[in-house]
């Protein structure tokens, strides 16, 4: 198949250009706008500096043969090579980044997510992504949404959500994320994640370059089902060198085949578009590892209030009160794991693990706590989990390992404790 990305891909120009005529209407773009909002925080530094070396050029994939055809990728500008995905009206990224703000910038933001809360990441016993969007499938349409993370540059950036509700709809989710502030050559300024009932896709636009990751199941000996490729946009300011194409099992099967790439392409992506990197700990992990963390007494309380109604007659009010339990998130998890399970009914705890379950990352769910505080890669996992009590609980478990404290602060701000990270993660995992 030529590949011209007659493939699912990210719907950028379709939202961004068309959708104000397919969804919104007139409506849409007859809103007052918003107030403008402060820059994004500057890009990671992951993704500032392309590599230069030029690589092999990209393998060809097909498409997935379900694929909706509103959701395909717009084909190269004509004259050019396939590698051009930038679609036919845009003579440059600059461009399309421009036009897209003019478009999606002024739209009202309708609610307000934690992303968190409204997604649940993690992976699965495969070693694959999973993603349980627990926030946003009662929104219906598309409409842009403000989203709050531990980054506060999540707060600062344009978010666009599209949910497809209809029964013939193979795409259950398309959540996008615009930096509009990321116009310079290696910068990343737009982001996109694509759930469906048959395929997983992450994919992130930066001038000059497109790297997409994809999950997808494969027939019955068939090939391999996670890709991870970069593209050159060829920009005639900046041709992107680093053009590659990889593929694996599982994610976790990919990540040592091209770790410096995952880092610095896929990694950021991850952390951007979803809120935590998959491949990190998940609040069951580090809570179950960390067992002298307390629950938060007046969540503790909600927990024991909800536990009877698991055990009520109706179906209804049992549903109701798990409903009420997830409503808790992840300080519920910790007072659920907290709990005396001897205490529970046979139902109490079906719901309770029900509940629990969507936090838990599916790496370390096997490990038992001796070997789980001593593995390098969750501890230094644990320093970037969200909560300040389990960042303290690795720093100690890991100065206790080598003898010697650590130059990494838990009680940071988000970006001082990312540089301190990146500067002590070689030694710290030796």
């Amino acid at each position: 198949m030529n590949p011209d990305f007659r493939r699912l891909s990210g719907t950028a120009i379709f939202l961004s250009l068309a959708a104000s005529l397919w969804v919104c209407g007139p409506a849409a773009q007859a809103e007052p706008p918003n107030p403008p909002a402060s820059p994004p925080a500057s890009r990671p530094a992951e993704l500032a500096q392309p590599a230069s070396q030029p690589t092999t050029a990209p393998i060809q994939f097909d498409q997935p043969a379900s694929q909706p055809a509103h959701l395909r990728q717009p084909h190269g500008r004509a004259g050019h090579d396939h590698k051009a995905i930038r679609p036919d009206q845009f003579a440059s990224d600059l461009e399309w980044l421009q036009d897209s703000q003019k478009v999606v910038g002024n739209w009202h933001a309708h609610g307000d997510y934690q992303i968190g809360d409204a997604l649940h990441v993690g992976l699965n016993a495969d070693g694959n992504l999973d993603i349980q969007d627990v926030g946003f499938a009662s929104l219906q349409g598309i409409q842009r949404i403000q989203v709050r993370g531990a980054d506060p540059a999540m707060a600062k950036a344009t978010w666009i959500v599209n949910i497809l509700g209809g029964p013939e709809d193979l795409v259950s989710l398309h959540l996008e994320r615009y930096d509009f502030d990321q116009t310079a050559a290696g910068q990343m300024w737009h982001m996109a994640v694509t759930l469906s009932s048959e395929w997983t896709q992450i994919e992130g636009w930066g001038i000059g370059f497109y790297v997409i990751y994809t999950e997808q199941p494969a027939p019955v000996m068939g090939p391999p089902t996670v890709r991870l490729q970069a593209y050159s946009t060829q920009d005639k300011n900046n041709e992107f060198k680093d053009v590659f194409s990889i593929q694996a099992r599982s994610l976790t099967e990919l990540v040592p085949q091209d770790p410096e790439r995952v880092r610095k392409y896929l990694l950021p992506i991850f952390t951007r578009i979803l809120g935590r990197d998959p491949l990190l700990p998940g609040p069951v992990d580090c809570y179950s590892a960390f067992t002298k963390i307390p629950a938060d007494p007046q969540v503790a309380k909600a927990v024991m209030d909800i536990l009877p109604r698991f055990d009520a007659e109706a179906f209804e009010a049992r549903q109701a009160a798990s409903a009420e339990l997830a409503k808790l998130g992840r300080p519920g998890v910790l007072a659920v794991l907290r709990l005396d399970q001897s205490a529970l009914s046979q139902e109490q705890k079906s719901r309770c693990t029900a509940f629990v379950k969507t936090f838990r990352t599916g790496m370390y769910a096997r490990e038992d706590a001796d070997t789980i505080l001593h593995d390098a890669n969750f501890l230094v996992g644990a320093l970037e989990d969200d909560d300040l009590a389990v960042r303290q609980a690795a720093k100690a478990q890991i100065e206790q390992i080598v003898g010697h404290a650590i130059a990494f602060d838990a009680a940071a701000d988000f970006d001082a404790r990312r540089i301190a990270l990146d500067a002590q993660r070689e030694s710290l995992h030796k």
